[in-house]
């Protein structure tokens, strides 16, 4: 028994805590996609990850509203 509540301590304490629950294809997608929009040309390629990072946790993740969700990344991201 003790050693059943010490592996479930060692699980819990050492499992990273932050799981994406979109795909990684999506976020390549969207980097790609974003990448091709006039409008984002010339922000950096970190921008853009970070912006499609945020929209896609905040769309598929948490449940938002897309059109919210990508103004809401994109004035965070892509200044």
């Amino acid at each position: 028994m003790k050693f059943l509540i010490t592996s479930f301590l060692f699980f819990l304490l050492f499992v990273p805590n932050l799981v994406n629950a979109y795909p990684h294809e999506k976020l390549q997608e969207c980097i790609l996609g974003s990448k091709q929009n006039p409008i984002i040309l010339g922000i950096p390629e970190d921008s853009i990850k970070n912006y499609c990072d945020c929209t896609l946790q905040s769309i598929i993740d948490d449940g938002n509203d897309m059109r919210n969700s990508a103004n809401k990344c994109g004035l965070k991201y892509l200044k």
